[in-house]
């Protein structure tokens, strides 16, 4: 529950409310996250707040537990995923997963995390969108799960990520696809 718990806590809500007043599920997007947060307040540095205070929670949480209850590790990074998603401090609802899903993987294999999140600056350096360098992150992660070693608890999260993650991105595809998104 403590897994749960740590990843519902809203950092782009709260950051919002704190400092600029505003609440971001009422503005741009209405996600919880880095891009929206950022957009909103015109402040690129906000980005890298939410990015950061998500990405910790995360890959702290399955650090943990992958030293204290190594048995629980995925179950409690499956958690504090849903807990970022679905925050119970915000009428369950939250963000899409990807700097959450960051600290996840760098917890559990910081190479898929190096090759997912250079997947990621690469997508972003040539489309300038958020959501395609989100989606290059994820279908790396769901590659290197197909055919990296790992033991299956893992392999079937990593496979997780990439749906559930993909799931929440469905509006940014719409957008994608007709040639709408930012």
């Amino acid at each position: 529950m403590v897994s749960y718990f740590v990843g519902a806590i809203p950092t782009g809500y709260i950051l919002g409310k704190f400092l600029l007043g505003v609440d971001v599920r009422k503005l741009g997007s209405g996600n919880i996250g880095a891009t929206n947060v950022s957009r909103v307040s015109g402040k690129r540095w906000l980005f890298l707040v939410v990015f950061l205070l998500d990405f910790f929670k995360a890959f702290f949480v399955v650090a943990v537990a992958a030293r204290v209850v190594p048995s629980l590790m995925v179950l409690c990074a499956l958690l504090v995923l849903l807990g970022n998603g679905y925050s119970c401090f915000i009428g369950f609802r939250g963000g899409k997963g990807i700097s959450t899903s960051l600290g996840i993987v760098a917890a559990i294999n910081p190479f898929v995390l190096l090759i997912g999140f250079l997947s990621w600056v690469f997508a972003f350096y040539f489309f300038k969108i958020a959501s395609v360098a989100s989606l290059a992150f994820l279908s790396m992660v769901l590659c290197s799960a197909l055919v990296m070693p790992m033991n299956l608890g893992v392999r079937l999260l990593f496979v997780f990520i990439f749906a559930w993650s993909t799931w929440r991105h469905r509006e940014n595809l719409k957008l994608l696809w007709r040639g709408e998104e930012e």
